[in-house]
């Protein structure tokens, strides 16, 4: 038997036989319990006057445990030295005043005296009221938001969605409702759109510029290098893939090249999307095919379809910043179906990008070869049935060309009512064109 037990049966034989008792309780530390009248009633209390230094907190409530005949339940991690000197006070009065000083929080259930945190006290009290609040999801999926509260909730509270509603109702103690109101406040955060101004040219390439264009020294002529472009194994012509900033030696370059004729604007998609949403443009051709499928001696037939042309698909989120990271993916593709089975031939890249808001993104390299066919010969001679042969000829012709990608991604601040209506006016600006294009086509057919 330790000396803490040897103390208790001690202390419990005198307050038996006298109804009064004091003792050591170690050091320079001393716990009396005797009776006294209580003023409010005239009935006589128990009282107890401690003079404790630094005692352990666990060893003194269960000295006051075995006092005061109650159960007295210390948190996980309720820990402590005690220095504690009080006069004639109630056991109940006792344990809430070396709780407090110890940073702890008491609660009696039944008799029953519990102390830890507040915060854990909370979590597991049957004696606090729950309230309930009914938060309304604008943004985000409340599958997803449903799914995050739930970890935050305490043991008495409850979450319920209404998903064709869009409505997350929320039941719990005052605190952790208030705290979760905080959270889905960050969570569903009204979020960013983004203005996304594409151009997809194709430009073809001549007999000197096999391996591409050399885009870095024309980006970068005082070097001849790009720090975010990507070689080619031949030092002697760094073309090859390249991403940069749009200067104003590339958009001279590209005047160049369009006044001679070399190139061609295969798509300009502009796509007005949300932040972390995935958006795409598709301008091409969808061609199906069938598949079978056998699972357990059943077969069954779908349709499924092979996409190619120029797709753009994207991906935006903004930082704080108004730095906007970008997630690319452009392709060029032409599909065909052959004895039911789909080929594909296509130029695509998959990248991503820190940008500035408004700043416009280069992408070069993304080469492509094709051929062709080309018919020569005698002008009318050659198309005399029986004599074609004589004054025609077919050649073969390969066709190097390379495709450009040019993004500019803009934030679109939503209280800014000038920047809403430019695109409102240029979306008018392309109704009416549109308008007296099939004007003309019903005048074409009336003449």
């Amino acid at each position: 038997m330790n000396r803490l037990s040897i103390m208790i049966l001690m202390i419990m034989l005198l307050i038996n036989i006298n109804g009064d008792a004091a003792f050591a309780a170690g050091d320079n530390s001393k716990f009396q319990v005797s009776e006294i009248i209580d003023l409010r009633d005239g009935e006589k209390v128990q009282a107890i006057t401690l003079n404790i230094n630094d005692m352990e907190l666990n060893e003194v409530m269960e000295m006051l445990s075995s006092v005061v005949r109650s159960n007295i339940l210390l948190g996980k991690n309720v820990s402590g030295k005690v220095n504690v000197n009080l006069y004639n006070v109630s056991p109940d009065d006792a344990i809430h005043s070396i709780a407090s000083i110890s940073g702890y929080s008491v609660e009696r259930r039944n008799g029953t005296y519990f102390i830890a945190s507040q915060e854990e006290l909370d979590k597991n009290s049957y004696a606090v009221k729950t309230q309930t609040a009914v938060f309304e999801i604008e943004y985000s999926d409340p599958t997803m938001v449903e799914t995050a509260v739930k970890k935050y909730l305490s043991a008495h509270g409850m979450v319920t969605v209404l998903k064709k509603r869009r409505l997350l109702v929320v039941e719990d103690i005052p605190a952790v409702v208030h705290r979760i109101a905080a959270m889905l406040s960050e969570i569903d955060a009204k979020p960013v759109q983004v203005m996304i101004e594409a151009k997809i040219l194709e430009v073809t390439l001549d007999n000197n510029e096999t391996y591409g264009i050399n885009w870095r020294s024309i980006a970068h002529p005082s070097d001849g290098s790009g720090s975010l472009g990507l070689g080619t194994v031949n030092n002697s012509n760094p073309s090859g893939f390249f991403v940069n900033f749009v200067n104003n030696n590339v958009d001279l370059f590209l005047e160049v090249l369009e006044s001679q004729g070399r190139v061609r604007t295969l798509s300009t998609p502009k796509l007005l999307t949300i932040e972390n949403q995935d958006a795409s443009v598709v301008i091409g051709d969808r061609i199906g095919y069938k598949t079978t499928t056998t699972i357990n001696a059943v077969t069954t037939e779908s349709i499924e379809f092979l996409e190619s042309g120029v797709i753009l698909k994207v991906r935006s989120t903004v930082d704080d910043n108004n730095q906007i990271l970008l997630n690319i993916h452009p392709e060029v593709s032409t599909g065909t179906i052959s004895d039911g089975i789909p080929s594909q031939k296509t130029t695509e890249v998959t990248t991503q990008l820190i940008v500035p808001d408004g700043a416009s993104i280069f992408i070069g390299g993304l080469m492509r070869n094709s051929q062709s066919e080309r018919e020569a010969g005698v002008p009318y001679l050659r198309r005399i049935p029986g004599l074609k042969w004589l004054f025609a000829s077919r050649e073969k012709i390969n066709i190097n060309t390379e495709t450009l990608v040019l993004i500019t991604p803009k934030i679109i601040d939503l209280n800014n009512t000038s920047a809403l209506e430019h695109y409102g006016d240029r979306v008018k600006d392309q109704e009416l064109k549109l308008d007296q294009s099939f004007l003309d086509i019903d005048f074409e057919m009336e003449e």
